[in-house]
């Protein structure tokens, strides 16, 4: 049986709650796309759940989720900008800027952050999902 002929073999609530989900997600993808946008060095996530966007001259490079305790600040500032070597923006600029200290500074002057906070936790990895499926940012592919 398809998906499709399953939703229709299920009672009318649950084609409304995929409905309003759909719908919700969509929302929350537009609003990171629309959200204010920072330079790494002057932004202040919040400690909350949520999904982002790096930025570079204006393009989209990279969606993450963020769901520990530090939430978006643990996840943007501590491990993309001061992590290793394995998170993409490290893993970007190493060629260009084999010495982290100078490849921190860059990141952090250079590279565009913003993001949407998305207090249900369940749906943050979908709406990370949504948002890479649909900005299609280089850096999220393996």
């Amino acid at each position: 049986m398809n998906q499709a002929s399953l939703l229709n073999t299920q009672p009318p609530i649950y084609s409304h709650k995929l409905a309003t989900g759909v719908a919700e997600f969509s929302r929350q993808v537009e609003r990171l796309v629309d959200a204010e946008t920072f330079i790494l060095g002057q932004a202040d996530p919040p400690n909350l759940p949520g999904v982002y966007a790096f930025m570079i001259n204006d393009k989209h490079m990279y969606v993450g989720e963020a769901k520990g305790s530090g939430g978006l600040y643990d996840r943007i500032m501590r491990k993309h900008v001061s992590g290793d070597d394995r998170h993409a923006l490290q893993r970007y600029f190493k060629v260009d800027f084999p010495d982290r200290v100078i490849r921190r500074d860059h990141i952090m002057g250079n590279v565009q952050v913003k993001w949407v906070i998305v207090e249900n936790l369940l749906s943050v990895a979908v709406i990370e999902r949504l948002a890479i499926w649909l900005l299609e940012p280089p850096l999220n592919r393996k």
